[in-house]
């Protein structure tokens, strides 16, 4: 209705004009036919509200169900089908697709039906006037109609080109941070940034070609204005040649309703290309949603849920492969697990261990072959039921991002605070965690970085037991503890074994080991190699046979022995050197002591000068610091600048040429109407040159500056995230999800910037323009007040449209792109997830977190519909009290009627184009705040670079601690160590021992320089480990990671 009403008001619009054209102009007149005029308005208003209410609440609840249901689906599939996927990828899609699909269903579907309607309704006002009129004016219509199509499809290219572009950076840049720590050790970050740039350098062409097309439909937009005009000046002598049906010819009001009518419908039809575009757009981010939506797992769950269970599990001639590689893991195996029964699996890497695990958990199906529960094939029981009946523990143990207390308590739904303390205290883990300041409220950070590798591992084992389950699975997972606190492990066991079996309730336990002094005490000892079953018995009848088991103890057995050697060794020599280090201990205090006697005046001047740089303000960025790194392209920005200049005198050069071109078809002398009608198109010529080579210098300079402002600025970002500590990256803000989701919006919004950064300029020359023509003769300045006083309602329009919509898709923005990050986390964990059945509390967490999301989204619908009323409302409002007071001063002969359309036209432009302007101010706000951040991260100087500025001279590779005391940043008031001193020299081999969290791994870490000591001496490759290259070290860690790209990668 809408899109029928507005057309409808050109004809009240055709006889305001002819009644301020004749010769007594009659006030009276003009108001009733402006009373009509507003209730046309009121009544358009009304359907545009509901209009856009309707389709954002239909657009925000499709929208909000596909994420839900995308969300689910997510956590529900197979692992097989989510590990061929990115999950980065999967989860940033969530944030990234939401919006498009919101605009392309609400905004854009309302577009294009009210552009269809204008269309339709032009075309019956314009031929119900005056078909020959019509007819006439259709001459110039394609021309819009293609020059709206070019726009729409020339965009849509870019926009595509782009978004993959930067997606495919983005997945880099979460893969490398999320790894840091590897590519660290390996000092692998100019190899990551040399990757990172590849996905840019196609973008500078393509800016710079689809700019052009840009522009050259500015062009087409501006001919197709000029050939409005130039058709009304044949328009109105035709008019004449044919006349109208009352025999006389068509007056200057009829005519305007008759080219208004046309040329509008068929301007409509551009945006209507671009509501198609979007919808396209749309239906591609639909698409992402429901093709996870809908897919088919390979795997099926069966119903069946026995009432018991005896965990007798039974592998029959199983074949299994994982579908990213052709290699078979397991061939015609046969293996079973009987009630009650610790096995023992061992076998070299690779021989299919795990994988047997992983089908017994049916987080894989076997290609071949079956399995059994109880006697029943696996295939029709509930996986649900049997992951019930399964605790996992892997040997890299997977924590989520939050607390011990929450990591533990997913063990069980319902499980007490007693019950979760016992299970800590059956390994032993309630004494490390109750030492944290926060005890069981202490935050693991992500993926349970900020703790080591054992006390991981004990965690997860509690969570594991926590579960009371019937087959207790251990994959390597007491390979980060030492043999007395694997003892404490297993005696845990042992004691749940005999609590269940008091209960009439077994435990089975199967336990995947390469130390295997942990499993002597298996019932059953299995030996896998190539996928088959080669040896199988305890460890007596193992060793007796002589076998590969055998062969495996006994060179275990005697590193074993050598390790002991060395270490009587060793205390030999240690008691020859207690005295000595007794000494030199004593020694060492004595000048200690001094030391703190010479230091303490040196120590109260650095904590002045500490507290004196705290009281410095920072220092402060803004948008304008986005010059330094324009580069060579500095000179490019200014003569794109030039552009501008030429941009601005458009508005205000189309508004006098239009007005004056209003008035010549009042004119009754023929041969004054091809006059001015020829003269007054010849300027209009020359204003469309100049406004279309302005735009194409603009746009197509400025994009190659933008763009090779932003590759240089992400790269820049990129280069000091991965020259950042560890340290912070386990701060809870700066997790790896949430820095790579600030990159890339905050980058997003610099390039918004730069795309609106002409128009700031722009608006400021055609305000000054515009001001100079309304208060010159050419004008009026008695209208030219009332129209300014009048000029807020068009700032409004303009401004609120931004306002009101703006802020709130900043915060559902921010909170996808947060959530999107946890769903990265998840599917990272995915193998956690299935084992311990969480799928359903992590979805209805996630859903839980989304629901004030939710809320915004349905304040935002309202707030668009608003913004909707104001953009129809507002420039009428002006246009009613314009022409009201025009019509005045016409009746009183204090203007003419020419004067009045110049002030209206000049002032309307003025305003909308400020308008445009103050409604990219909170845009603007938020790109300040961008440029901060960035600037703040490329500028500050991280601990890697001022160590590689340093001169890596004698790396002959001695080490030394001298008094190191140490504790994680987040975790300060839990000392790790403590007044260590010990060297390595050159050449030597050393091995660091001690119960978990005791602190080799920070020793390592911090000889790495992964970390900052607090007070130390740390002397690395002959000079201060606290100045010295991070890469001078490398080690290979623990908790190995890979990257996507393949092993050759």
């Amino acid at each position: 209705m809408t899109g029928f009403l507005i057309p409808i008001s050109y004809i009240f619009l055709g006889d305001i004009v002819n009644k301020n054209n004749l010769d007594g102009v009659s006030l009276s007149e003009v108001m009733n036919v402006l009373y009509v005029f507003v209730g046309n308005l009121l009544v358009a208003t009304t359907f545009a509200f509901f209009e856009r209410w309707c389709l954002n609440g239909y657009a925000e609840n499709l929208t909000r169900h596909l994420r839900e249901k995308y969300i689910y689906a997510l956590l529900h599939h197979d692992v097989d089908y989510i590990e061929s996927e990115k999950p980065g990828a999967l989860g940033q899609t969530v944030a990234e697709e939401s919006s498009r699909i919101i605009n392309g269903l609400g905004p854009s579907i309302g577009q294009f039906v009210r552009a269809i309607a204008t269309f339709l309704c032009g075309l019956l006002i314009g031929f119900t006037h005056s078909w020959e009129l019509t007819l006439l004016t259709l001459i110039a219509a394609p021309l819009v109609t293609l020059a709206g199509f070019r726009f729409a499809s020339a965009m849509g290219k870019w926009i595509e080109t782009l978004m993959r572009d930067h997606k495919e950076a983005d997945s880099i840049a979460e893969e490398s941070i999320r790894n840091y720590k590897t590519v660290t050790a390996l000092g692998a970050e100019a190899s990551m940034e040399k990757k990172y740039r590849k996905g840019f350098p196609q973008e500078l062409y393509d800016a710079g070609c689809v700019t052009d097309l840009i522009s050259s439909v500015d062009v087409c937009f501006s001919n197709a204005t000029l050939s409005d005009n130039c058709m009304a000046i044949c328009d109105r002598v035709s008019s004449c040649w044919y006349q109208s049906g009352n025999g006389q010819c068509l007056v200057g009001g009829d005519l305007l309703i008759v080219l208004c009518g046309v040329m509008n419908s068929f301007l409509g039809l551009g945006p209507a290309f671009s509501a198609i575009q979007a919808i396209k757009k749309t239906c591609a981010s639909a698409t992402s949603f429901v093709k996870v939506i809908e897919h088919e797992d390979a795997m099926k769950s069966g119903s069946t849920t026995p009432s018991s269970s005896k965990g007798d599990v039974v592998y029959k001639n199983v074949d299994f492969k994982y579908a990213s590689r052709d290699t078979q893991v397991l061939k015609q195996l046969n293996f079973t697990i009987r009630e009650n029964e610790m096995i023992g699996i061992v076998g070299e890497s690779g021989s299919g261990k795990s994988t047997i695990l992983k089908l017994l958990m049916r987080l894989y199906a076997p290609t071949a072959g079956t399995i059994t529960w109880d006697g029943v094939d696996v295939t029709t029981l509930s996986t649900a039921w049997i992951r019930d009946q399964i605790s996992y523990v892997a040997q890299e143990p997977v924590l989520f991002s939050g607390t011990i207390r929450e990591n533990l308590l997913y063990g069980r739904e319902g499980c007490t605070e007693e019950e979760m303390v016992e299970a800590a205290k059956l390994v032993e883990a309630d004494a490390f965690i109750r030492s944290f300041p926060k005890g069981y409220d202490t935050f693991v950070g992500e993926l349970g970085s900020s703790l080591s590798g054992g006390q991981k591992q004990r965690i997860a084992i509690a969570r594991a037991l926590i579960r009371n389950p019937r087959i207790l699975v251990l994959d390597e997972a007491t390979s980060a503890l030492d043999s007395q606190s694997e003892k404490i492990v297993q005696n845990a066991m042992e004691t749940i074994r005999r609590k269940n079996e008091a209960k009439g309730k077994g435990l089975s336990i199967v336990i995947v080991a390469h130390r295997l002094s942990s499993i002597r005490s298996c019932d059953r000892i299995v030996v896998v190699e190539e996928g088959k079953i080669v040896e199988e018995g305890d460890h007596e009848s193992l060793l007796a046979k002589g076998g590969i088991y055998a062969g495996l103890y006994k060179s275990q057995e005697t590193l074993e022995k050598e390790e002991e050697e060395g270490a009587e060794g060793t205390e030999k020599k240690e008691e020859k050197e207690a005295d000595a280090e007794a000494k030199k201990k004593e020694e060492r205090n004595e000048k200690e002591k001094e030391k703190e006697a010479e230091t303490a005046d040196s120590k109260n001047k650095n904590k002045k000068k500490d507290e004196n740089e705290k009281a410095e303000k920072p220092k402060k960025y803004n948008l304008f610091s986005l010059y330094n790194y324009f580069g060579r392209t500095k000179c490019i920005l200014w003569i794109a600048f030039i552009g501008v200049l030429c941009t601005a005198m458009y508005p205000a050069g189309y508004a006098i040429v239009v007005a004056l071109m209003h008035a010549i078809p009042f004119r009754l002398d023929v041969s004054t109407i091809w006059r001015e009608g020829i003269f007054f198109s010849t300027m209009m010529v020359v204003v469309t040159v100049i406004y279309a080579s302005g735009d194409l210098l603009w746009w197509d300079l400025s994009s190659v500056v933008k763009e090779n402002m932003i590759v240089t600025v992400r790269s820049k970002s990129f280069v000091k995230l991965l020259s950042q500590s560890v340290a912070y990256y386990d701060e809870k803000e700066h997790s790896p999800a949430a820095v790579t989701s600030e990159l890339s919006i905050d980058v997003r919004k610099l390039r918004d910037f730069m795309d609106e950064v002409g128009s700031f300029f722009e608006s400021f020359i055609i305000a000054i323009l515009c001001l100079i023509i309304t208060f010159s003769g050419l004008g009026s300045w008695e209208l030219s007040c009332i129209s300014l006083l009048a000029c807020p309602l068009l700032f409004t329009a303009e401004y609120c449209q931004n306002k009101l919509v703006a802020n709130v898709t900043e915060k559902i923005d921010s909170n996808l792109t947060a959530k999107s990050g946890e769903i990265t986390d998840s599917l990272l964990n995915i193998h956690t997830i299935h084992s311990y059945n969480l799928q359903d509390r992590v979805y209805e967490s996630m859903i839980h977190d989304l629901e004030r999301t939710n809320r915004l989204c349905t304040s935002r619908s309202l707030r668009s519909a608003i913004a909707n009323i104001l953009a129809i409302l507002c420039p009428m409002t002006y246009m009613v009290i314009t022409f009201t007071a025009g019509t005045i001063l016409i009746s009183y002969n204090v203007i003419e009627f020419q004067q009045m359309m110049i002030v209206y036209n000049t002032v309307f432009l003025m305003a909308t184009y400020i308008g445009i302007t103050m409604g990219k101010i909170p845009n603007m706000a938020l790109a300040q705040e961008a440029a901060r951040r960035v600037f703040s991260l490329i500028e500050s100087s991280g601990e890697k670079d001022a160590l590689r500025a340093l001169p890596g001279k004698a790396k002959d590779g001695a080490i030394a601690f001298d008094h190191v005391s140490f504790a994680y940043p987040t975790r300060p008031d839990a000392p790790i160590l403590s007044d260590v001193s010990f060297s390595i020299p050159k050449g030597s081999s050393v091995a660091f021992v001690g119960p978990s969290g005791c602190g080799k791994s920070t020793i390592i870490s911090l000889i790495q320089r992964m970390y900052k000591p607090e007070k130390c001496q740390l002397g690395l490759v002959s000079f201060a480990a606290g100045r010295g290259e991070p890469r001078a070290v490398h080690v290979q860690r623990h908790d190995s990671r890979e990257f996507g790209d393949g092993i050759g990668s």
